[in-house]
């Protein structure tokens, strides 16, 4: 009887160590999980974040082609009003000299006129 005893107190330790070892290997099982968790939860963050950046930049593409094609629009803007402005000069020029040519051919007019008259 004491041997089965001892056997049943050795079976008994046994058991209590194995419980404490299902126990630490059942925490460790939790923990990787977590761990996993986590790092899934990472990946799926660094995914979003790559996502976000991915449509920054297709924004900003747009927005630099945008920016462009109005610089263009405002240059051929600018070209077009210097022309304008360039002929505008001109027509004020001839009406200039045209006033000029006038004050001068009354003056020689008078000056002729001023000449029978003597």
């Amino acid at each position: 009887s004491s041997g089965i005893n001892a056997e049943y107190g050795g079976l008994e330790g046994r058991l209590r160590d194995l419980e404490k070892e299902n126990e630490k290997l059942t925490k460790e099982v939790k923990e990787t999980r977590e761990s996993q968790g986590n790092y899934t939860d990472l990946e799926k963050e660094v995914r979003t974040r790559k996502r976000e950046l991915e449509i920054l930049s297709e924004e900003k593409t747009k927005s630099d082609m945008a920016v462009r094609k109005h610089i263009k629009c405002l240059e051929q803007t600018r070209s077009g009003l210097e022309k304008v402005l360039t002929e505008v000069n001109m027509l004020l020029l001839k009406s200039e000299e045209k006033k000029v040519k006038k004050k001068v051919v009354d003056e020689i007019r008078k000056n002729k006129e001023r000449k029978e008259e003597k």
